[in-house]
């Protein structure tokens, strides 16, 4: 159950992406609260989904060691791996693209 909760802290980014896109929906894209918001989207991001993903594992890790993975069911297993490899490729490529972003907005906001 912990390592179920675990998964789901991935969410904390999500509010911010949804606020970010009411902002610009309401056309506030040049707003300091805007600003303000695309950098706690960034920073929960990447505290709560890649930087997450190794201790994830080592706690998983852990389970296959003592054999308490395998009390699991079939699709409990499918679930817990193949999905959770899917997402953490995908969390990786996300965070990959908008560190890349935030790059490119920190340039051009503070030119040398």
């Amino acid at each position: 159950m912990w390592l179920c909760s675990f998964r789901l802290l991935s969410e904390l980014s999500t509010p911010f992406m949804n606020i970010n896109f009411m902002l610009e929906l309401l056309n506030l894209k040049d707003s300091k609260i805007h600003k303000i918001n695309q950098e706690l989207i960034f920073w929960s991001f990447a505290v709560c989904r890649p930087l997450c993903i190794p201790l994830f594992y080592y706690c998983s890790w852990h389970h296959v060691t003592t054999g308490q993975i395998w009390k699991a069911s079939a699709e409990l297993l499918f679930v817990w791996i193949v999905c959770g490899l899917v997402l953490d490729v995908l969390n990786t490529v996300w965070f990959c693209l908008m560190s890349a972003g935030t790059v490119i907005i920190i340039h051009n906001t503070f030119p040398r």
